[in-house]
């Protein structure tokens, strides 16, 4: 299967890219390569290949689910260059 550069040009249009005409030739040059490279996978043999779910045989480490620390909201404000009432005070930028 080749790509045309009609399709190209429909790709590229559901894609809303603006390209010239020189870039559509690229891409139809590049989508041809991919199109090549899957067509080289779907010809080998897997038969004799046994599936795999997960390509390493380790053991995942799992820590203990154990709360967390963090920053209080007394450590945070401490932080900030102005606080009221427990709240970020910011300057205001709209009237």
């Amino acid at each position: 299967m080749t790509i045309s550069k009609l399709e190209t040009k429909k790709i590229i249009r559901l894609a809303s890219i603006l390209c010239s005409e020189e870039d559509i030739d690229f891409y139809t040059s590049d989508l041809n390569k991919i199109v090549d490279s899957f067509n080289q996978l779907k010809s080998i043999n897997t038969d004799i290949i046994e599936p795999m779910v997960v390509p390493i045989d380790e053991e995942l480490s799992l820590r203990d689910d154990e709360p967390a620390h963090f920053n209080s909201r007394e450590d945070v404000l401490k932080n900030v260059p102005k606080s009221k009432d427990n709240f970020y005070v910011i300057p205001k930028i709209m009237d």
